[in-house]
């Protein structure tokens, strides 16, 4: 809530300055520029659809933990993250269809992550998350097949029908010599490579290890 303050200075019999009365009282009358100016810079950085992080708002996480990685010396995990197939759900059953079905993905993996963990989607049906608490490649795997496992297992309902879908992932340690470039080269390399091996897997490497396309 904004606020107006005051201050008047209180005096001594000599008009020495000896102190000073604070009045705060509300201040509405921008207010409602400043909550639609917050609303703006939500939606500036949310996904309309689905309501998460928007690219825009991925890449500004990256800056924020790549600074916490800076001062901690510690890498941290990522994963780009791809719906298998989704051309195919698009082409056969319609975009509505794809947008529930990225709707279902999107809430599944949100709901196994952690509030300090940042699920974005990077554009279509890719998507990134930021894990800053993951600083070993055993703490990745376990956490991209908690994913990988849940996405296969969810579905919805299509004309009585069960329609699921499952995912590839690439997922990497982030050093704080990375940039945001170098880092989703190197994880839509390794989503690649999982999808290369028939989908619905992961692969993983971290930031000292080389990949080129195969």
């Amino acid at each position: 809530m904004p606020v107006h303050i005051r201050i008047s200075p209180v005096r001594n019999e000599t008009k020495e300055i000896i102190g000073a009365i604070e009045t705060f009282s509300a201040y509405p009358k921008n207010l409602h520029i400043i909550k639609e100016l917050e609303r703006q810079k939500r939606e500036s950085m949310s996904d309309p659809l689905l309501g998460i992080g928007n690219r825009r708002y991925a890449e500004m996480m990256f800056r924020v933990r790549q600074v916490e990685s800076q001062m901690s010396g510690n890498m941290f995990g990522f994963i780009f993250m791809d719906i298998d197939r989704f051309k195919f759900i698009n082409d056969t059953y319609g975009h509505s269809v794809g947008d529930k079905v990225l709707l279902m993905v999107s809430r599944t993996v949100a709901n196994l992550l952690r509030h300090l963990d940042s699920f974005c989607r990077w554009g279509g049906d890719e998507f990134v998350i930021y894990l800053p608490d993951v600083h070993t490649k055993e703490n990745l795997r376990a956490v991209a097949e908690r994913i990988r496992n849940f996405v296969q297992s969810s579905f919805i309902v299509l004309d009585g029908t069960k329609l699921s879908v499952s995912v590839s992932l690439g997922a990497t340690l982030i050093s704080a010599n990375d940039t945001m470039e170098s880092v989703i080269e190197r994880a839509d390399l390794l989503m690649y490579e999982s999808k290369a091996k028939g989908g619905n897997q992961f692969t993983i490497s971290d930031a000292s290890e080389q990949w080129t396309p195969k």
